[in-house]
């Protein structure tokens, strides 16, 4: 089966390589291998392995089993916060999170930390406006103090 230039015969040993550490990789972590796939592993012909390989993994993603690309679905973490665009809080409690930076529970029991080492102190009962910023972070207006970074805890 010796093809030309860029076939078969070039790649199987970087593909050799590739499965040994893989295997290697796999059997630190001890994590059992699905018989579907290691079944896939004993078919001689190419072809069909990869197309073997190829239903395991279209199975895999639709059943929610993990993959290198993507891990297994986790019900059992919290959903994610909805995004803020704006928000009007008062502030219902703070405490310092160290080196000039604070913590700041809010009315609606949103809880933000502030970037901004130095920022003035915010207190308890104090008007909060926050604001979308840029990759990722928020910006608040925090009892006339304008321009407070701050990310979403929860």
């Amino acid at each position: 089966m010796a093809m030309g230039r860029g076939g078969m015969r070039g790649g199987w040993p970087c593909v050799g390589m590739a499965m040994a550490a893989l295997m290697a990789a796999g059997s630190a972590r001890a994590a059992p291998v699905p018989q579907e796939l290691a079944a896939c592993g004993t078919i001689a012909g190419a072809g069909e392995r990869l197309a073997c390989f190829d239903r395991y993994l279209a199975t895999a993603r639709t059943e929610g089993v993990a993959t290198a690309d993507r891990p297994a679905r986790n019900s059992s973490r919290p959903p994610r916060p909805a995004p803020v665009r704006d928000l009007v809080s008062t502030v219902g409690s703070v405490t310092p999170f160290g080196q000039g930076r604070w913590t700041l529970v809010l009315a609606d029991k949103s809880v933000w930390q502030t970037y901004d080492a130095g920022a003035p102190e915010p207190r308890a009962g104090q008007p909060v406006h926050i604001r979308k910023g840029t990759l990722g972070s928020y910006i608040a207006d925090i009892g006339g103090a304008r321009g407070v970074v701050l990310k979403r805890v929860r």
